[in-house]
């Protein structure tokens, strides 16, 4: 489950966090975080994206997947450290890492049941 905190006014900022188990209650350790920032209406950066067991699994993915088709992003966008990419994600020039969210769905054509804070 992913349960998002907005930063900003308009929802230019929110924190995502991800858990393991769905029904986790309000407050409850999290087992992943991000940071995402919206520059524009198209593209979702996400910083600071810390899993602490594992790597991100089919499932958050899945969810930040949604979490970006609600909000109507074209691309997610991170820049990321050697040995680390976004599942689905191709390398720019500059290094930095976009995956288009269309061919990520199509990919992936089916619900996460993703569940708002």
């Amino acid at each position: 489950m992913i349960r998002v905190q907005t930063l900003a006014e308009g929802g230019q900022k929110d924190i995502l966090r991800l858990f393991h188990d769905d029904s986790a209650p309000d407050g409850a350790p999290f087992d992943g975080q991000c940071v995402v920032h919206w520059v524009d209406d198209t593209s979702m950066w996400v910083h600071g994206l810390t899993v602490r067991n594992g790597r991100m699994g089919r499932k958050w993915l899945l969810e930040v997947l949604e979490y970006a088709e609600r909000h109507g992003a074209v691309w997610i966008k991170s820049k990321r450290t050697d040995g680390h990419v976004l599942p689905g994600g191709v390398v720019q020039p500059n290094g930095d890492i976009w995956v288009a969210v269309q061919a990520m769905r199509a990919r992936y054509p089916f619900s996460s049941s993703f569940a708002p804070l």
